[in-house]
């Protein structure tokens, strides 16, 4: 009796075992679907697992998937590369396609080099990258300064002038040619990059090794600075970004300058210890055997020229005065001229703190069989010292279209216009030179403003 009720026991053990099985199978369901981008093209190599289990597969070349999973509940988990991981319910579907949004902070790690984009992981050359965030973090004339400070081994110099482009050295001075790194531009080489608005940049890559002048031949010799600039998304939404800033450049200290009286005391010396020379206080005026400084520095005589060392009194200023003219069509230019006698801070007459101001509206946009970018840039920039300054209009027009599968058609437009009176030559920081060197006699102005 005990072995008939053992036996039952089994059975229905043996019963219930079939049932559970049973049901397990019958809770599993098959899935598949297509993988995309927001650009509606096939992602292939994504992942798709089944959250909590290490089941899962891979999208096939052409982005398509299947996988079986243990219940019609289940999650699925999708993940790849420059993507955001996604968590999708299976709800007892039997068909999910899913459409992956870019990540943009896993894209900061997709580097360009050359002709392919790569990942940062996975190069072993000399490379660095600079974000369109840190492009624009400051107001400034050219992109290049913003990879001061933010790149190893990068040198970046300015002179702070108004137009006058940065000067980048990736690999210091190798030769006594031309050391400017090569830039590409969305794919097009140059050697300017003054005209590029960053606020159009997206990001900078600089390739610092040698292994560059396998891309680019001799011209990468100097480094390459590979940029590329904003685009819309085949992901139907529009943005608009309207951005403006401002600030000041200020100018230095300076330094201190003589006197007028210590500038005729230190002439005085020089002349008085100079073999054969004469010390009569020349030329500051005065014929007694100390420096003197006289009243007029110029005085126009008409019909004659210009004279200095005058004193008050000579009957040559009223005249002078009487005849005055500064305009050369007219004739001999006469002027009256007083000597300052304070002295004058030439440093300070020339320079003032400078304003700087940037402007930027941008829109962006695109649906599945199109993408663009515009943007409009004013940029204003004061010298810090008077009459130097630049002032640019940039209008920018990215645009890509695809009228068919694989095939695609695009533009990348730049329109800038620069006003910039110095145009940026380097030869002007002179003026700053000339600052320390003008005697400090001289007035700003002369007696008639």
């Amino acid at each position: 009796m005990k072995n008939l009720y053992y036996s039952k026991f089994k059975l229905l053990t043996f019963a219930l075992g079939l049932l559970i099985s049973a049901s397990s199978v019958a809770q599993t369901i098959s899935i598949s679907g297509k993988v995309t981008g927001d650009d509606a093209q096939a992602i292939p190599g994504a992942s798709i697992l089944e959250k909590g289990t290490s089941n899962g597969t891979v999208s096939d070349e052409n982005g398509q998937y299947s996988l079986t999973v243990s219940n019609a509940n289940a999650t699925l988990v999708f993940s790849f590369i420059g993507y955001k991981t996604t968590e999708v319910p299976v709800n007892g579907r039997a068909i999910i396609d899913m459409a992956m949004q870019a990540d943009i902070t896993s894209l900061q790690e997709v580097v360009v080099t050359g002709y392919a984009s790569e990942r940062k992981q996975d190069l072993v050359s000399a490379i660095s990258q600079v974000s369109g965030a840190n492009t624009i973090a400051i107001p400034q004339s050219d992109i290049g300064q913003a990879l001061q400070g933010r790149i190893a081994g990068v040198q970046v110099t300015t002179s702070g002038q108004p137009g006058t482009p940065s000067q980048v050295r990736i690999r210091g001075f190798g030769s006594f040619g031309n050391n400017n790194p090569l830039y590409i531009i969305d794919g097009v080489p140059t050697f300017d990059n003054s005209n590029i608005n960053p606020y159009d940049v997206e990001s900078q890559t600089v390739l610092k090794d040698a292994g560059a002048a396998a891309i680019y031949g001799a011209r990468a010799s100097a480094g390459v600075i590979v940029i590329t600039t904003k685009h819309g998304k085949y992901d139907g939404t529009t943005k608009v970004n309207f951005d403006m800033n401002s600030g000041v450049t200020m100018q230095g200290a300076g330094v201190v300058n003589l006197t007028p009286q210590q500038q005729a005391n230190k002439v005085y010396e020089a002349q008085k210890n100079t073999p054969g020379g004469s010390a009569t206080g020349q030329p500051y005026g005065g014929n007694l055997d100390v420096p003197t400084i006289p009243d007029y520095i110029n005085v126009g005589v008409p019909d004659k020229g210009a004279i200095g060392n005058v004193m008050e009194g000579d009957p040559r200023i009223a005249t002078a005065l009487a005849n005055y003219n500064i305009n050369p069509d007219k004739g001999q230019i006469i002027q009256v001229v007083k000597a300052n006698r304070a002295g004058t801070d030439w440093y300070k007459a020339m320079t003032r703190v400078a304003p700087v101001t940037r402007v930027s509206l941008g829109l962006a946009g695109g649906n599945d069989k199109a993408h663009y970018y515009a943007n409009f840039t004013y940029f204003d920039q004061q010298g810090v010292t008077i009459n130097q300054y630049l002032k640019r209009y940039n209008i920018r027009l990215n645009s890509e279209f695809k009228p068919m599968k694989n095939v695609r058609v695009g533009e990348n437009l730049l329109v800038s216009y620069r006003i910039n009176p110095t145009n940026g030559n380097p030869s002007d920081e002179n003026v700053q030179n000339l600052a320390y060197r003008m005697p400090t006699v001289i007035p700003v102005h002369d007696v008639n403003g």
